[in-house]
């Protein structure tokens, strides 16, 4: 089976890197795609102008680089009761959109929302709040054919937990909404492989990092906790052939990684 092995933008913590750069880089060490964080300041989409965008899309058409973004998420937050707020979060996620169809993207990663105060006291009004936040965005998506990935979140203080996530998709009910398995968040909410069994009938990408029971961190596969053998071979079973895009902080991690990954898939 061929699998589409990638690396996230975070394994590039320089500032003034470039998408271009980017995308010869981690074709050079064998990967076949990428996910872009669109966060300022490095990757903001409204700061990404027409020229760059077609060149980005010619480069990885190219070199046959699938490529996929992540939308803002810090300050982010469109469950939000401010509606100020809520609408300046909508219209970020929106403008990734925007660009994931000028430069032919496939995914965009979003997360579902934040619930600080007054979501914990009305919860029932915050969902309602991102349903209808997401019919926004998902109608965008549905326009340009470009699919939305809920990422799974282990917080206290996120909305992503698996069964609001599968709430969330059977209410917007579109072919165009699915989820972003992370393994970390998974391990942070118990066993990575029976939340992976809730959700694999969604999953339209991997973020993959290791990390130590219990903790957050963006690991090379082996130098953490989590039993990746077992899960990798529950995702091969399921059929599911990527995008696995390995969610580090520096390229070397991300290399020893997918040689990993390959080894485990055999």
């Amino acid at each position: 089976m061929n699998y589409i092995i990638g690396v996230s933008t975070s394994v590039f913590p320089s500032l003034d890197i470039d998408l271009l750069e980017v995308i010869e880089k981690i074709f050079m060490h064998g990967f076949n795609s990428v996910e872009i964080i669109c966060s300022y300041p490095k990757f903001k989409p409204s700061q990404i102008d027409k020229n760059l965008r077609e060149r980005i899309r010619k480069l990885a058409a190219q070199l046959n680089i699938k490529l996929l973004l992540h939308a803002p998420f810090y300050s982010i937050n469109i469950a939000d009761h401010n509606r100020e707020i809520r609408e300046f979060s909508v219209r970020e996620i929106i403008d990734t959109i925007i660009l994931g169809h000028d430069i032919e993207a496939s995914i965009v990663t979003v997360h579902a929302g934040l619930c600080f105060l007054p979501c914990k006291l009305m919860y029932r009004e915050t969902m309602r709040i991102l349903m209808d936040s997401l019919s926004l965005i998902v109608e965008t998506a549905e326009n340009v054919d470009i699919k939305l990935a809920l990422e799974i979140r282990a917080s206290e203080f996120d909305i992503g937990k698996p069964l609001e996530l599968l709430y969330i998709i059977s209410e917007i009910n579109s072919k165009h909404l699915g989820i972003t398995f992370d393994t970390v968040q998974a391990q942070l909410l118990g066993d990575p492989i029976k939340v992976y069994s809730l959700v694999k009938k969604y999953c339209l990408n991997i973020h993959v990092r290791d990390s130590r029971k219990g903790m957050e961190e963006m690991l090379a596969i082996g130098e953490g906790d989590i039993g990746f053998s077992s899960l990798l071979t529950e995702m091969k079973n399921n059929g599911f052939n990527g995008p696995f895009i390995l969610e580090m902080n520096n390229l070397e991690r991300a290399i020893k990684s997918k040689k990993e990954i390959l080894k485990l898939l055999s």
